[in-house]
């Protein structure tokens, strides 16, 4: 099989193993609240939100051992590939370690009696299988670039769909036979097992000469998987507190009930974001190939082209959520749940990280000139200003869970929109820079069509035959502002982008 059709093919699957995690949230979140109640729902939130701050463990080390892996395979150097995993198994081995102490320091240290929804030794409890379930996972991330480098996206895919599958199956079952937290942490935990095995099983598929032993560990290599991964780091750091210090600050300073009806439009904005950067991320090998050939005419035309595509499907989903948000979460999570308040912490969310989505070509233009330094001060900043905000809102003016929101959105917003695409046009020594700007963002004039239209004509949670009015309209102008608005070659990847859900 050739290359193209391989990524052709691992591209569809991934798109379909997104779609199928998707579903299975969609379906799964609302069963969970119901069976386990707004307090106890809330509290497995909050410890999701605590071992996913695990990950900051892995200090970077991901991207780098993908990049030094997927480049000795290119060169064919059989011993170096085995030099890089066998070095990298041992630090995530030592990794590893560290999780499990923090997580029983946690398990041990924190007081668990304030929280009446769980009783303590079982929220203990299932805090330690949780972390458990990522400490086992971290070892076997020393393969992660194998599958990459072979380009078997496919096969990463076709074992996530399966994996999926089964643990919602079962998931499914613990809740209708009125199964708990504890149930559903062990599931987790023998879940990851077994997708681990899975996946260690397609890494030997895929590179045959593999080998683990202690004498293949390289100092050297060691030392070079730790230069390449503190920038990385610090940016997966500051991603990951932003995606979880709001869930603490309302369990801690609002209600966990809050954190319930908060946590359901933030999944819909995560789904929404899977989705549209699944289908948008064919940026950064263009660019980068435009880089290394010191294309910069070539460099300055496709950075502008995916920033219009980009903002064009931020817009498009802004508008679609604006006008269906509120009905989607009714339907959804039914008339009793909170659908007013979701419904705002929706839009605010989602305009922040759709403003990321936009500025997303410049952020790819510097990873691809090599110059990702700038974006790590940038993820630090917008985490100061999130945490300044989150504590003023929320904890000295006590308000409620859509100020969290808009601690979370108002730095995205600055930063993506207008400091990250300046700084990165002036390091990347594009001219005419106001130029750029305004041609890229001239899709958000739709913006001010939709909301217009919506606030002139509000329209209810239930849905009606006024919602499909509204939207025919919008669509009309949407469609006569691309035709006029957008290029022949534009329009030509966007063919490319919608070719891939075939």
């Amino acid at each position: 099989m050739t290359k193209f059709s391989l990524l052709l093919k691992g591209s569809a699957l991934q798109l379909l193993e997104s779609i199928v995690a998707i579903v299975a949230g969609l379906i799964t979140l609302p069963l969970m609240l119901k069976y386990l109640g707004a307090e106890q729902y809330g509290v497995w939130v909050l410890v999701g939100g605590f071992t996913g701050l695990l990950y900051i463990f892995d200090l970077g080390f991901a991207s780098s051992v993908t990049r030094n892996v997927a480049s000795t395979i290119a060169v064919k150097d059989v011993n170096k590939t085995n030099g890089i995993i066998n070095s990298a198994l041992l630090i995530y081995a030592g990794l590893a370690i560290i999780i499990m102490a923090a997580v029983i320091s946690a398990v041990i240290v924190a007081n668990y009696k304030t929280i009446n929804a769980v009783p303590s030794h079982e929220l203990q409890l299932v805090i330690l299988l949780v972390g458990l379930s990522i400490a086992i996972e971290f070892p076997f991330k020393a393969f992660a670039g194998l599958t990459t480098a072979y380009l078997r996206y496919d096969l990463v895919a076709i074992y996530k769909i399966l994996t999926k599958l089964a643990s919602t199956g079962v998931l499914f079952y613990l809740l209708l036979n009125g199964y708990g937290l504890m149930s559903i942490a062990v599931l987790q935990l023998f879940s990851g097992i077994t997708s681990n095995i899975l996946f260690l099983y397609m890494a030997k598929k895929v590179f045959k000469e593999m080998k683990v032993s202690t004498t293949l560990i390289d100092r050297n290599i060691v030392k070079e998987l730790f230069n390449y991964s503190s920038w990385a780091f610090l940016i997966d750091i500051n991603r990951l507190i932003k995606e979880r210090v709001d869930l603490f600050f309302i369990g801690g300073f609002i209600s966990l009930v809050a954190v319930s009806i908060y946590y359901v439009p933030l999944r819909l904005v995560e789904y929404s974001l899977q989705l549209l950067y699944k289908s948008l991320n064919l940026s950064l090998p263009i660019l980068t190939g435009n880089s290394s050939l010191g294309d910069e005419v070539k460099f300055r035309e496709n950075l502008i082209l995916f920033n219009r595509i980009n903002v064009y499907f931020a817009v498009l989903a802004f508008l679609f959520f604006l006008f269906l948000g509120e009905t989607i979460i009714f339907y959804w999570m039914g008339a009793a749940f909170d659908v007013h308040s979701a419904y705002q912490i929706l839009l605010v969310l989602l305009a922040g990280r759709l403003a990321a989505l936009s500025s997303n070509g410049f952020n790819t233009a510097l990873y691809a000139k090599a110059k990702h330094k700038v974006i790590a001060y940038i993820n630090i900043l917008e985490t100061i200003f999130t945490s300044i905000l989150l504590a003023w809102f929320l904890a000295y003016l006590g308000l409620g869970p859509t100020w969290a929101a808009v601690s979370i959105a108002s730095p995205l917003i600055l930063g993506r929109l207008l400091v990250l695409p300046y700084i990165a046009l002036v390091m990347l020594k594009i001219e005419n820079r106001k130029e750029v700007l305004i041609h890229s963002y001239r899709p958000f004039v739709l913006l001010f069509f939709g909301c217009s239209l919506y606030f002139l004509y509000p329209l209810g949670a239930e849905m009606g035959i006024s919602h499909l009015y509204r939207l025919a309209i919008l669509f009309c102008i949407f469609l006569v502002f691309a035709f006029t608005d957008l290029s022949l070659r534009e329009r030509g990847y966007l063919k490319l982008i919608f070719s891939r859900f075939k």
